[in-house]
């Protein structure tokens, strides 16, 4: 996969959708809509917020799951610092596969991009929630 709309020679944007195991591409489902924001898109497709990944601090790389009832019925927004690329995936299955390629590495950015901004007033809070963490790794 390199982007969210593969080469198309008839230039109708086609995006990714992933289905038991497998990519393949289909025409966008957002409908194209002259000066609406991506959310009115969102709403005037069905889709819904369904579970978000590294929103809560500033982080280098988010991601977006949004749900319907119509197939494909996850869209899903990975959005780094420069750019965010769509791509959906047909069932709930389908779904939880991505996220769980995915979230780890949202996580592992997130994480990552936190420990290399800590600076001396925050260190002893990084530090404190290191040794919470090396607890509880015992404790399972």
């Amino acid at each position: 996969m390199t982007g969210s709309e593969p080469h198309n020679p008839e230039n109708v944007r086609q995006y990714w959708c992933y289905s038991a195991g497998e990519w393949s591409t289909l025409a966008d489902p957002l409908p194209a809509m002259e000066s609406r924001s991506f959310d009115d898109m969102l709403k005037a497709a069905g889709f819904e917020m369904w579970t978000v990944a590294g929103e809560v601090y500033k982080v280098p790389l988010t991601l977006a799951v949004y749900t319907r009832t119509q197939e494909p019925c996850f869209l899903f927004d990975l959005e780094g610092s420069l750019t965010s690329h769509q791509f959906y995936a047909r069932t709930l299955p389908d779904a939880l596969v991505l996220l769980n390629q995915l979230v780890p590495t949202v996580q592992a950015a997130a994480v990552t991009d936190q420990i290399a901004h800590v600076d001396s007033e925050s260190q002893s809070v990084l530090t404190d929630l290191l040794n919470i963490l090396r607890v509880r790794s015992r404790d399972i």
